[in-house]
């Protein structure tokens, strides 16, 4: 297993930025949201809590609320930096060591839309 504290051989966790709107709350969702337990090149992650046991909707309220970004490599799309949309993009990217040929969550059209013109909190879109 490696970890996120750093050193040869280790990958940064992403870095999590509140969107301009996003309120403390949804921010401290997002937060839990893509908090793990360990990773490991070629394993799947362990997170700290489920997604049902965060909050109704934590993918979309993580979504929404912060841009994920990992350290390093750029959007094989738009060559800007890699925002991941969810826990699966993270263990996509991850598990092949920052290799992944992965797109920015900003490139995807529908979901860029879904964070600019977001719906009422438990409204699906």
């Amino acid at each position: 297993m490696t970890d996120d504290s750093g050193g040869a051989g280790r990958m940064a966790p992403p870095v999590l930025t509140a969107r301009a709107n996003a309120s403390a709350e949804d921010v401290d969702v997002a937060s839990r949201y893509w908090q793990w337990v360990s990773y490991g090149l070629g394993e799947t992650t362990r997170w700290v809590e489920s997604v049902s046991g965060i909050a109704p909707d934590a993918r979309m309220i993580a979504l929404t609320s912060v841009a994920a970004v990992v350290p390093g490599p750029a959007c094989v799309r738009c060559g800007g930096p890699l925002t991941l949309s969810s826990r699966a993009a993270f263990d996509r990217v991850y598990r092949t060591g920052l290799t992944a040929q992965e797109g920015c969550v900003d490139c995807d059209a529908d979901r860029c839309r879904s964070w600019r013109v977001r719906p009422a909190r438990g409204v699906r879109p």
